[in-house]
């Protein structure tokens, strides 16, 4: 995190706009969601981890905000 603060310290806005989305026919069960890459993580758990990375960061600065997009 250090390399943050010296690269972007001044930063004060995080916007998480990343994610993966398959198609998958729910119809023939659940066997899809479970092969593959699974997108849960990756769409629910890595905007709280980067949030939490930048956290710190971002409370130093007077006025800041994370935006999550869908």
């Amino acid at each position: 995190m250090e390399g943050c603060r010296v690269n972007f310290s001044g930063i004060n806005i995080l916007i998480n706009n990343a994610g993966i989305q398959r198609h998958m026919d729910f119809t023939q069960g659940a066997q899809e969601l479970m092969a593959g890459e699974n997108e849960i993580p990756v769409n629910l758990e890595a905007p709280v981890f980067l949030s939490a990375q930048f956290i710190p960061l971002l409370s130093e600065q007077s006025s800041a905000a994370i935006v999550k997009m869908k």
